[in-house]
């Protein structure tokens, strides 16, 4: 593509889908871990990784793409 608004659009919108695939399964965590209530001992996630593991095993691996396109929508 030639230099000018055509292009910088189109990178622009490539690197908001890369951030935002790249991005999505840890900011799921992390939202899930914060909202954990209890947190640490007692609470429904012990950390990071067993929040990752249970997404996984419950609601499969595309679980943690929930919330993508909005994220994308802001991104792009």
């Amino acid at each position: 593509m030639k230099e000018g608004t055509a292009l910088h659009f189109t990178a622009s919108f490539v690197a908001g889908l890369a951030a935002t695939t790249l991005a999505a399964p840890a900011d799921l965590v992390k939202s899930r871990v914060m909202a954990d209530r209890k947190g640490g001992k007692g609470g429904l996630y012990s950390g990071p990784i067993d929040c990752l593991v249970k997404t996984v095993r419950h609601e499969g691996a595309l679980a943690l793409f929930r919330g993508w396109t909005a994220s994308y929508v802001r991104l792009g």
